[in-house]
């Protein structure tokens, strides 16, 4: 798990990054957040836990989404 999210595509990352700011937005407890996430983003509840579960394991890392994604464009990956 060292290279967590280093296969994710950009795209991919970037629906982390969604699910993760609307979380963020969004109150009660963790349950009842992810519930409104998945919701509001027409997905279930299962994979909007899971898109959470992969923001947080990539920022564990160390690595910011954010900047590995400007990484990506600056290279021409994206």
């Amino acid at each position: 798990m060292k290279d967590v999210g280093s296969a994710a595509t950009p795209e991919v990352m970037r629906t982390w990054v969604e699910v993760y700011d609307l979380f963020q937005k969004c109150r009660g407890e963790r349950r009842e957040r992810l519930q409104q996430v998945a919701d509001r983003l027409g997905l279930s509840y299962k994979v909007a836990r899971r898109r959470l579960r992969n923001y947080e394991a990539m920022r564990k890392t160390g690595r910011n989404v954010a900047d590995y994604l400007i990484g990506e464009k600056e290279s021409g990956k994206a």
